[in-house]
């Protein structure tokens, strides 16, 4: 698998014990609905993004984040690379959303394909040990955009 960050973040370390009410300065705590995922504070611990591509080629790929349906807070045209031989080649994109509302995530791919996912980001949101959101581009050329924790 080939992975690239865009930033060096790393997930905050969370306390041991029972933390259902958050102390101060705490950004995450454990959310045991998840099966051990966090809940962080969204301008703490922003949100990040992860592209995947299944397929034999390379793709250029452009994503757009939009907030509250008019505002564009990330953009970014990237190429990724053919699946490896672990069957898949993975960007990482962190930090993309670091703030509470509502977002659009766009993507299309070699600029036919295009799909989009909108969801709401309260102050706190649920964090599993892999990114939010994630597009996923297969073989057949086909583009998938969307959530992979519950919030």
């Amino acid at each position: 698998m080939s992975e690239t960050n865009t930033s060096g973040a790393t997930p905050t370390d969370t306390p041991e014990g029972d933390t259902s009410t958050p102390t101060s300065g705490e950004v995450c705590i454990p959310n045991d609905i998840d099966e051990g995922g966090q809940e962080c504070l969204v301008d703490e611990k922003p949100v990040d993004l992860r592209i995947d591509n299944f397929g034999n080629e390379s793709h250029d790929v452009s994503v757009r984040i939009i907030k509250n349906g008019s505002t564009v807070t990330y953009k970014n045209n990237l190429t990724i690379e053919p699946a490896g031989s672990d069957g898949y080649t993975r960007l990482v994109l962190e930090d993309v959303i670091d703030a509470p509302g509502e977002y659009e995530i766009r993507a299309t791919v070699d600029g036919k394909y295009s799909d989009s996912v909108t969801w709401t980001i309260g102050e706190r949101y649920t964090e599993t040990a892999s990114e939010q959101w994630e597009i996923n581009l297969d073989w057949q050329e086909a583009i998938v955009v969307k959530r992979v924790a519950n919030m």
